[in-house]
């Protein structure tokens, strides 16, 4: 088969079969992005990395994913103000459809530009990657210069092929039988489905709820974590878990709750693989936490770190890739909550009289857990809760915000005494 075209994986064709809506990156500024030029840019982008000219396609033997020497990603012009990343979430894209898709909304003296992508392709880190590149171009361009052409690389293999061969049979066949055991006995504790009998509730029904605080409240975050011997990570994840908490029955009992952590796999393989490769390279890390009410976001922080940590190097992120055709739905490990942590993102480049003002990630969560995206720019925390409102209110959202935010203040206000 040439590299232009190669079926989808087990993995990747899991994430096609639901043909829902992008992942989406979203980026808001000050100023006028000028159409022409930012279509003369995407177009650019798609001559640069092949996949944004991808095609997925369903026959007798799969999802297969094909490159198309005329595409460009469609790029939709909206005159105005209105939230496009989260049009751009509930909106699927068709199973004979183009893996990637562009919007540009603006009303003169605001813009916001959006890029999404099929998630059987393409993960957060890439699309950090892309969305960065394009923007480059953008700048390059205006100035009225010509970015630099470079030779596209040819499509890569999918994940489950890099990975296979690398653990046995017998390896995996443990890593099943205690993934399926950590859960026997104690199941993990979900919010309740509370939005499940409205009446106006539809399958493609996403909201986001964002969460932005400044460079300083970032810093004292930063300070207290590492005061108490934690990566931010750890503090956050423990701050969302103890706000989860606050929100279960029974109140005067510990629950069982399970945090899952993506995991960027690109610098873990052999041999590793630039940031942008074009292909989904993400695992993720289910890890169970005894949480009680009220819960100290600290302790269960460092539970969760302890757990992630083992948990990579042992690489499981790995072999939960290669084991998911045989976890079936009984044994793939249910979760409480689950976090895609893109780190300290650089500033993204943009031309003079063009200011960013934020930068988000958002993408549909089928299911009744709520999905946090979460990454730290130009110093600048950011939190962005998406979830299904065929299952989850907006209060219950509201209030989970609002306790992630008080948690953390509090966790900050308790060090420094």
């Amino acid at each position: 088969m040439p590299s232009t075209q190669r079926y989808l994986s087990v993995t990747e064709s899991m994430f096609a079969s639901i043909a829902g809506p992008p992942v989406v990156t979203s980026l808001a500024v000050d100023g006028a992005i000028e159409p022409t030029i930012l279509g003369r840019a995407l177009s650019t982008l798609a001559a640069q990395y092949p996949l944004l000219r991808g095609q997925i396609v369903r026959d007798d033997a799969g999802f297969l994913l094909r490159i198309l020497e005329d595409q460009t990603p469609t790029l939709t012009i909206h005159h105005g103000t209105e939230d496009v990343a989260l049009t751009e979430i509930n909106t699927p894209l068709r199973l004979d459809r183009q893996v990637a898709r562009a919007t540009l909304a603006g009303n003169g003296t605001t813009s916001t530009i959006t890029l999404g992508m099929d998630h059987s392709v393409t993960d957060g880190g890439l699309l950090v990657a892309l969305m960065y590149k394009l923007l480059d171009n953008y700048t390059t361009l205006a100035a009225g210069d010509t970015p630099q052409q470079t030779s596209p690389d040819d499509l890569p293999p999918s994940l489950d092929t890099m990975l296979a061969g690398q653990f046995s049979d017998e390896e995996i066949a443990t890593f099943i039988t205690q993934t399926a055991a950590r859960t026997e006995h104690s199941p993990p504790a979900t919010l309740p489905t509370l939005a499940a009998v409205r009446e106006n509730a539809t399958p493609s029904d996403f909201a986001v709820h964002n969460i932005t605080l400044t460079a300083q409240a970032m810093t004292d975050i930063l300070t207290t974590a590492q005061k108490n011997g934690l990566p931010a990570h750890g503090l956050i994840s423990g701050a969302i878990l103890a706000a989860l908490r606050a929100q279960l029955e029974p109140a005067t009992e510990p629950l069982t709750l399970a945090l899952t952590s993506t995991v960027n796999l690109r610098d873990r393989l052999i041999p590793p693989l630039a940031p942008d490769a074009q292909l989904c390279c993400s695992g993720v890390v289910p890890v169970f936490v005894t949480t009680p009410h009220p819960a100290d976001p600290l302790a269960l922080g460092r539970q969760i770190t302890t757990q992630l940590y083992t948990a990579i190097d042992r690489c499981e992120p790995q072999k939960f890739i290669l084991a998911w055709n045989r976890l079936n739905a009984v044994l793939r490990p249910p979760t409480s909550v689950a976090i895609s942590n893109l780190g300290q993102l650089d500033t993204p480049p943009t031309p003079p009289g063009i200011q960013v003002t934020a930068n988000r990630f958002l993408g549909p969560v089928p299911g009744s857990v709520p999905l946090i995206w979460t990454h730290i720019t130009d110093g600048r925390l950011t939190l962005d809760l998406g979830y299904n409102r065929s299952f989850l209110t907006d209060q219950q959202m509201t209030n989970l915000a609002n306790g992630i935010r008080s948690t953390l203040a509090h966790a900050v206000a308790s060090t420094a005494a």
